[in-house]
């Protein structure tokens, strides 16, 4: 259960403390001269100080140390079975294919169903319909032979799983950087910076960079045409319907 919590609680933390750096920024004393606010001449701006703590919680030998941390456990399991040469080029074989990406999404999936059963209970096994693993998946449905749009893909399938928090943690970066959140701060932001951008990544594009045939150009024609009228026929019908 410990794992299951955890996958929510380390989806859920960094939109959480990309939200406080905000709060911090537009909350800081940065104008002497505004007699509105008690500024303290000398004083720190709130950037710098975000900064420092960032520094610290995020810094590059930490995110290395917690990538080597993930990745142990399957590099010395094939290491014990096959050698260290296999395990190695196994490694590597995972990060050249973005398999980070994808282990940052099913954390995202993992932890919001797991708080949905808390919250809502009444957990069972769902039939997802779905294929072989190299069946293509729309993005927002088919269009049948008679004309008629048949919604269902990959934005049904994850908009309020990864797609709408996704779009939020993206406005709250760029929220960030127009407050000045990196303003004077070196490369003490490099850290969180990295973490929010595989983040954002991971929550936005990590179904359409693993869906199988996602960049034949046949398959990104349909996915605009039904795009097109999932969103536009008849005054926004089939989003009404089926929106998630």
């Amino acid at each position: 259960m410990g794992h299951y919590l955890s996958q929510w609680s380390v989806s859920w933390g960094l939109p959480v403390l990309t939200l406080v750096w905000l709060l911090v920024l537009l909350n800081g004393c940065e104008d002497s001269n505004d007699l509105s606010i008690k500024c303290i001449v000398g004083s720190q701006s709130a950037a710098s100080v975000m900064a420092e703590a960032w520094q610290y919680i995020y810094s590059g030998q930490l995110l290395i140390l917690f990538l080597l941390a993930q990745m142990a456990p399957i590099f010395f399991e094939v290491w014990m079975e096959a050698g260290i040469v296999t395990s190695t080029v196994r490694l590597v074989k995972q990060v050249l294919t973005l398999s980070p990406i994808m282990f940052i999404f099913q954390a995202k999936v993992i932890g919001f169903y797991t708080m949905n059963e808390l919250k809502f209970g009444g957990a069972t096994y769902v039939a997802t319909g779905r294929g072989l693993p190299t069946e293509r998946r729309p993005f927002l449905g088919v269009i049948g032979e008679s004309g008629e749009l048949i919604p269902g893909g990959l934005y049904l399938d994850y908009a309020r799983l990864t797609y709408y928090d996704g779009a939020s943690l993206l406005f709250l970066m760029i929220l960030v950087l127009v407050a000045g959140g990196t303003e004077n701060t070196g490369p003490q932001l490099v850290g969180i910076l990295v973490s929010l951008c595989l983040v954002t990544v991971s929550w936005l594009l990590a179904p359409f960079i693993f869906n199988p045939y996602q960049f034949r150009p046949s398959c990104w024609i349909n996915d605009i045409k039904a795009w097109m009228r999932f969103f536009l026929e008849d005054g926004g019908m089939h989003w009404k319907k089926h929106r998630p």
